[in-house]
C-alpha cells in the first residue's frame, strides 16, 4: 500500500464548517496490461480487475496547460487538473481513467491532429502527462482514437482531408480509412516524453475506444412511420449500418495489430440497428411500446454484431436518459433494461460488458440539496447494480460515471460534473470502488494463466517526437493550431492501389461539409439533437 491523503474542504450550508476529507490509497501496484480471460478483466498475475473509474474528457487541455474556461485549480496541493485527477482516482479506488484522447476543446482550440498526418507537440505532450500521471498512482487510462462529434478533432476533419464531401464516407472510403489507420500508427507508436515509453508498450493505457459514439450522420427532422424509411436519406439506411460495422471489424483489426497489448472496444452508445430484435426492447424511445422503431435503429449502431467482431476485446455501452428520454429522465426500469440487455448479449459473446458512461443531470445551479435529490438515487442504483455482478461474477463489469470536475469544487453550472466534495462521490462513488476493489481481491478466473509483465522500455526521441515516417509535428510554440502551420504530405498504399493525402486534399470537401450542421434541428421537438455538452433534452445526443 502507498499512503496518499488527500485533503480537501466542503462548507455546510447552514454552519459553515468546513469539513476535511481524508482518503487513502488503495488501487493497486500495476501487474503487467489488463486483458480479458474467461470473460474477466485480469491483470498479468490473474488477479481480477474492476473497472470502475471516471471520464474526464478535457484531460488533454489540462495536461498541456490549458484549464478548461481559462480557470486555475482552487487546491494547491496539486501542480494541475491531471496529477489532481490521478491521486484522487487512486485515494478513492478507482482504477480506470477514460479521456479522449484527442481533446475537445472548443475555446482554445488545442488540436491534437490540425492537418492531416501534422500533429501538436504541445497537444500531444499533453497525452503524455496523463499516462505519466497515471505510472505515477497506478491508475489505467482509456483513450478514445477520434470524436464522431463535430468537435476539434473528429471524423468530420478526416473526411475533408480525404476530399470527400459526404460525412459518412468516414465508414466507407478507402482513402479516409487509410488516412485514419496512419492516425491509430502514430497513436500506438507514440514515445512519451516523461518515461521513453512507446503508447503501445505502456501499463499505464488499459485500451483504446476505435471512436467516442460512431453514428452515420441520420437525423430526420420528423420520423415517418417505419414503412416511410426507405423516403429517409442514404445516412438513414442499413447500408450505412453494415459500412460503420465493417468499419469496426477493419479498424479494430488493424489496431490490434499495431498493439496487441491493449485491449479495444468500440466506444458506442450500444444503440441496436433496425433487423436486430434487441432494437424493440431495450432502445430508447422503444422502452415501454416495443411496437414500432425509435431513432436509435437509425443510427448506423449495431451493438451486438458490432461487438461481436473478434478484433474487440470488451463490450461497451453509455447511457443518457436525460438526453434520450427528456421526458421520462432517469428511470430505474429502463436502467435495468438496458444494462441487463447488454449484459447478456455480452455474455453470449463471452465477453465483458462496461458502462463507460453514464451520467445523471443536476438542476443548476447545483446545490447539495440537488445533487443528493435528482443525482445521487441514479448513481446509488448504478454502483448497487455493478457490485451485485461482481460478487456473482456476472457480465457487468465496469462503470465510468461522467463527467469529473477537474479540481475539487464541482462547477455549479454543469449540473453533470462530479466534484470531490459532493455527496455522489464522498457516499456512492468512493465506496462503491472499495467494495469493487475488495470483491475483485477475493475473486478467481479458472483457466487463466499468468504472463509476464513484460514493458519494453523505448529510446527516447529527442523532444519526444515518434520518428517522421508517421507524421510531422508542430512546435509547441504553435500550442493552440492558431497560427498557419505547415501540413506535410505523405504516400501510402492501400489494398486497392496508391493515393495521396495532402494540404491540397481538404480543400474539396470543405464547403459541402461546413454547411452540413452536426445534427439537424426538429420541427417538432420529438428528435431534436443538441450539441454535445448542451444542457437541452434533445433525443438524439449523449454526454460524450
Amino acid at each position: 500500500m502507498v499512503a496518499l491523503v488527500l485533503c480537501t474542504a466542503a462548507r455546510e450550508s447552514a454552519g459553515q464548517t468546513e469539513l476535511n476529507v481524508q482518503l487513502t490509497r488503495v488501487t493497486p501496484e500495476f501487474s503487467g496490461f489488463i486483458r480479458v480471460q474467461g470473460g474477466r478483466f485480469v491483470d498479468a498475475a490473474c488477479s481480477v480487475f474492476p473497472v470502475v473509474g471516471l471520464n474526464a474528457w478535457d484531460l488533454m487541455e489540462s495536461g498541456a496547460g490549458i484549464l478548461p474556461h481559462g480557470g486555475a485549480l482552487q487546491s494547491g496541493a496539486f501542480l494541475d487538473g491531471v496529477q489532481y485527477t490521478m491521486q484522487a482516482a487512486a485515494a478513492a479506488g478507482l482504477t480506470v481513467v477514460r479521456a479522449f484522447g484527442h481533446g475537445h476543446d472548443l475555446e482554445n482550440h488545442l488540436i491534437l491532429q490540425p492537418a492531416s498526418g501534422v500533429y501538436n507537440e504541445t497537444a500531444f505532450r499533453g497525452l503524455d502527462y496523463i499516462l505519466h500521471q497515471a505510472n505515477l498512482n497506478g491508475i489505467r487510462v482509456l483513450f478514445t482514437l477520434a470524436d464522431n462529434w463535430k468537435t476539434q478533432d473528429s471524423k468530420t476533419n478526416f473526411v475533408r482531408w480525404a476530399g470527400e464531401t459526404n460525412l459518412d464516407a468516414f465508414w466507407w472510403s478507402p482513402t479516409v480509412m487509410e488516412l485514419y489507420k496512419r492516425h491509430i500508427d502514430v497513436m500506438t507508436s507514440r514515445v512519451n516524453t516523461y518515461n521513453g515509453r512507446r503508447y503501445k508498450d505502456d501499463p499505464a493505457l488499459f485500451g483504446w475506444d476505435l471512436i467516442n459514439e460512431p453514428r452515420c450522420n441520420c437525423f430526420p427532422e420528423i420520423l415517418p412511420p417505419q414503412s416511410e424509411w426507405q423516403t429517409l436519406e442514404a445516412s438513414c439506411n442499413v447500408s450505412c449500418a453494415d459500412a460503420l460495422s465493417g468499419w469496426v471489424w477493419e479498424m479494430g483489426e488493424y489496431l490490434k495489430g499495431a498493439d496487441p497489448n491493449h485491449l479495444v472496444t468500440v466506444g458506442s452508445e450500444g444503440f441496436w440497428a433496425s433487423r436486430a430484435w434487441q432494437a424493440f426492447l431495450y432502445n430508447p424511445g422503444n422502452f415501454g411500446t416495443p411496437t414500432q422503431l425509435s431513432w436509435a435503429a437509425l443510427t448506423g449502431q449495431n451493438f451486438t454484431a458490432q461487438h461481436n467482431s473478434p478484433h474487440i476485446d470488451f463490450c461497451a455501452a453509455h447511457l443518457w436518459p436525460d438526453r434520450w428520454l427528456p421526458l421520462l429522465g432517469w428511470n430505474t426500469a429502463f436502467f435495468n433494461a438496458w444494462v441487463d440487455g447488454h449484459a447478456a448479449d455480452c455474455a453470449l459473446l463471452g465477453k465483458p460488458f462496461v458502462l463507460e458512461e453514464f451520467g445523471k443531470n443536476v438542476t443548476v445551479p447545483v446545490t447539495p440539496a440537488g445533487i443528493a435529490a435528482e443525482r445521487d438515487p441514479a448513481f446509488q442504483t448504478t454502483y448497487a447494480k455493478l457490485l451485485a455482478s461482481l460478487a456473482s461474477n456476472g457480465t457487468f463489469q465496469g462503470a465510468l460515471f461522467w463527467k469529473w470536475a477537474l479540481s475539487p469544487p464541482a462547477d455549479p453550472t454543469d449540473g453533470l460534473e462530479v466534484g470531490m466534495r459532493d455527496s455522489t462521490f464522498l457516499s456512492y462513488i468512493a465506496p462503491s470502488a472499495r467494495a469493487a476493489l475488495d470483491t475483485a481481491r477475493r475473486a478467481s478466473v479458472p483457466g487463466c494463466q499468468p504472463v509476464s509483465p513484460v514493458v519494453k522500455p523505448v529510446p527516447m526521441v529527442p523532444g519526444g517526437a515518434t520518428p517522421a515516417a508517421v507524421g510531422a509535428y508542430l512546435p509547441p510554440e504553435n500550442a493552440t493550431g492558431n497560427l498557419p502551420i505547415q501540413t506535410n504530405s505523405f504516400q501510402t498504399t492501400a489494398g486497392n492501389g496508391s493515393f495521396k493525402a495532402s494540404a491540397g486534399t481538404e480543400a474539396a470537401g470543405e464547403a459541402a461539409l461546413s454547411a452540413t450542421p452536426a445534427a439537424a434541428p426538429a420541427a417538432s421537438g420529438v428528435l431534436q439533437a443538441q450539441p454535445v455538452g448542451s444542457a437541452g433534452a434533445g433525443a438524439l445526443v449523449s454526454g460524450g
